[in-house]
């Protein structure tokens, strides 16, 4: 599978990828989120799949369903009963300088994005504008800024990652 290819899937299946992550999620945004990100992991793979549109359609079930799973977790209230529940919750401080090294990373990779990319991932994910907003902001097409974000997504994920 070449990286055409599996754009080309991306392309022909974004909108069933957003009906299906929004029928689990309920959230619109939410929705495209997923399928930008089921996009760039599928870039990212290692292995080649045989059928980019089916992969595509995995890669953003899964995703969903981790969004769904963590928003569960995040809901649960801790047992005022159990102690161990409250010390789980406290970073420790190595936890704390492990964060702090992949804030700085996210912030060191954010500032090597091309310029363009750039503005337009801080303008949806900071300013919470809407692909069509930025696209008219910036005088481009929210096509250009969907690969905008999604690169720099891809970017991003590759330096937390490493």
């Amino acid at each position: 599978m070449s990286a055409a290819d599996l754009t080309a899937a991306y392309l022909a299946q974004r909108h069933r990828l957003e009906r299906a992550a929004l029928r689990l999620l309920g959230c619109p945004a939410a929705a495209a989120d997923i399928a930008q990100d089921a996009w760039a992991q599928a870039a990212a793979a290692v292995e080649p799949a045989r059928d980019p549109a089916g992969f595509l359609h995995r890669i953003a079930r899964n995703l969903a369903l981790d969004r769904l799973r963590r928003r569960a977790r995040q809901a649960l209230p801790i047992d005022a009963a159990a102690p161990h529940q409250l010390a789980d919750a406290a970073p420790g401080p190595e936890r704390i300088a492990a964060g702090r090294q992949a804030l700085g990373r996210v912030r060191d990779a954010i500032a090597a994005l091309p310029p363009r990319a750039r503005e337009a991932f801080l303008l949806a994910r900071l300013d919470g504008l809407s692909h069509a907003a930025i696209a008219a902001r910036m005088g481009v097409s929210p096509r250009t800024v969907e690969n905008h974000v999604a690169l720099a997504l891809l970017r991003l994920r590759q330096a937390v990652r490493d």
